[in-house]
Parts: structure tokens; C-alpha cells; sequence
């Protein structure tokens, strides 16, 4: 079975799928939500880069991968609270 990693960073989440990288699924416990990637060199190179700030992506794509994931983090919490 491949091994997963969870994310629950919204920041991360937004770099991840801008390099194309899609969790496998989504899901909260009314809380917070925390988003499933499959673990392998890409996933792990983008963690890297991030946390090392060597990651570089355009500003305004990635503010509004923020907001989708923000977003998508309220629907599966139930709603604004």
C-alpha cells in the first residue's frame, strides 16, 4: 500500500495543487479539515522547497488557490462558523 500525508496547512495545500499535485481526498472532523496526498518524489520535492522558501509561484494564482481550498475547508466543516 503507498503511504499518504496529511495537510492541513491551507498555504501548503495552495502550492501543492498549483504544481498539480491533487489530494486523493478531503475530510474534517467539524473542526478541521485535512486534505490526503499520495506520498511520492513530486509531493516531496514541493514540501521541501516550501518549507526550505525556495518555492516560487505566481502571487495572484496562488491567493486564489488559497481562497478555493478556504473555501472548500468551510463546505466540509458544515458552513461558516
Amino acid at each position: 500500500m503507498e503511504q499518504q500525508q496529511q495537510v492541513g496547512d491551507l498555504y501548503l495545500l495552495g502550492a501543492l495543487r498549483l504544481r498539480g499535485i491533487e489530494p486523493v481526498r478531503a475530510g474534517g472532523d467539524g473542526h478541521r479539515t485535512t486534505w490526503v496526498f499520495d506520498e511520492n518524489d513530486a509531493l516531496r520535492t514541493v514540501v521541501d522547497e516550501y518549507y526550505g522558501r525556495r518555492l516560487s509561484l505566481d502571487a495572484l494564482t496562488y491567493a486564489e488557490a488559497i481562497r478555493s481550498g478556504k473555501g472548500e475547508a468551510m463546505q466540509l466543516r458544515g458552513g461558516v462558523s
